[in-house]
C-alpha cells in the first residue's frame, strides 16, 4: 500500500510539472528546453516531461490535460477536508464544523466550542449515540473514569479543573455537563 501511495504521488508530481510546461507555453509563450548544467538524473526526468508535453501539444490535448489536472487537485482537496469530518449520523453541517473547531482547539480555551456542541450531546440519547460516536465528535477524552462510563475533556489549557463531562450507561450517552468552571 505504501508503494502504491508513493507511486501515485510521483505520478501526480510529474503531471503537475508537465502542466507547468503547458501553462508556460500557452500563456507566456515560453519555450522549454533542458539546460546544460543539470545532472544526468535530472536531465532524464526533464526529457520525459518534455516528451509528455510534446505528445500533449502534438495531439492538441492541452485543454483536456489542464481539465484533468485541475480536477485531480480539487478531488484531493475535497477528500482531505471531508476525511476530518466526524462520521456520525444526525449531525448538521454546523455541528460538524463545531466538532472540528473543538478538536482543533483542544489544549487551549475550547469551552465555547463545547457549549456549541452541548445541544448535540443533550440529544445523544435520542440519536442513540455510543461512546465511540462521542469520541468521533469530540476526539479522545483527556480522562476516562468508572470503567469507561465517564469521559472528561479539559476545557482550558492548564489543568484548572474546568471540564466537560459526558456520562454513559451501557455504552449509551445519558448526561452531558460542564463542571468547575467560573
Amino acid at each position: 500500500m505504501f508503494l502504491i501511495a508513493c507511486l501515485s504521488i510521483a505520478v501526480f508530481i510529474t503531471l503537475l510539472r508537465v502542466y507547468k510546461l503547458v501553462v508556460l507555453n500557452k500563456f507566456f509563450n515560453e519555450s522549454v528546453s533542458i539546460e546544460s548544467n543539470v545532472s544526468p538524473l535530472e536531465s532524464y526526468f526533464l526529457t520525459k516531461e518534455l516528451n509528455a508535453y510534446t505528445f500533449i501539444k502534438k495531439f492538441k490535448l492541452r485543454f483536456l490535460f489542464s481539465t484533468v489536472c485541475v480536477w485531480l487537485v480539487l478531488v484531493f482537496n475535497i477528500s482531505a477536508n471531508v476525511s476530518f469530518w466526524p462520521n456520525v449520523k444526525g449531525l448538521t453541517l454546523e455541528d460538524k464544523q463545531n466538532s472540528i473547531a473543538f478538536r482543533n482547539l483542544r489544549g487551549s480555551n475550547c469551552i465555547n466550542e463545547f457549549n456549541a456542541l452541548k445541544s448535540v450531546l443533550d440529544n445523544a440519547s435520542k440519536n442513540d449515540y455510543t461512546t465511540s460516536d462521542i469520541t468521533n465528535i469530540l476526539g479522545s477524552p483527556d480522562k476516562v473514569l468508572n470503567n469507561g462510563t465517564t469521559l472528561q475533556y479539559n476545557l482550558f489549557p492548564s489543568n484548572t479543573g474546568c471540564i466537560g463531562v459526558v456520562e454513559c450507561n451501557n455504552n449509551k450517552v445519558t448526561k452531558c455537563s460542564i463542571k468547575n468552571c467560573n
